[in-house]
């Protein structure tokens, strides 16, 4: 029985060793230790300079870009979804597909501009959001759904003056 009692105590000394060890950077990194209250914080490193583009601290966020003061109003836009269906779907009932959003491919996105037309457009999407701009009229929303903004399309209908703007839908689920 002592033997049984002296291994689990080794046993337990060889655990509480390994998981009381600070942690371990697995990238170049300055752990900070907190000391009762004070937290010592890591000195400044002089490494040789990035060559990236921009500073982090250049780079705006998304509430930096909602966030901008601008007169111009907000155009009249809706969403809806598009959806692939066969005759399986809609005529026999085979098919999985149901008329819920979850199983939609697009997210289309309407935004009208009265009196303006393609050139005086800009748009820029993210995988959350949209904003399209014109001379007189600004929009930042944020999309229902997560879309795949690198595979989008984007056409104005200059009768209508309304652009369209298509997005597949990333299934998260």
């Amino acid at each position: 029985m002592s033997t049984l009692l002296t291994e689990s105590q080794e046993a337990q000394d060889s655990y509480s060793e390994i998981h009381n060890q600070p942690p371990v950077a697995s990238a170049p990194s300055k752990v900070v230790v907190s000391a009762g209250n004070q937290v010592n914080k890591p000195e400044t490193e002089t490494s040789s300079p990035t060559k990236s583009i921009w500073e982090t601290e250049e780079v705006p966020s998304e509430d930096s870009l909602a966030a901008v003061n601008d007169s111009r109003p907000c155009p009249r836009y809706e969403f809806s979804y598009k959806q692939s269906v066969g005759t399986e779907d809609t005529m026999l009932g085979l098919g999985e597909k149901t008329p819920l959003t979850s199983d939609c491919t697009d997210l289309v996105v309407k935004v009208h501009f009265p009196g303006s037309t393609m050139r005086d457009l800009d748009l820029d999407v993210t995988p959350k959001r949209v904003k399209v701009t014109s001379k007189t009229h600004r929009l930042f929303t944020y999309l229902p759904v997560t879309v795949d903004d690198s595979n989008g399309s984007a056409k104005f209908d200059s009768k209508k003056e309304v652009l369209i703007i298509t997005l597949p839908i990333v299934q998260e689920f």
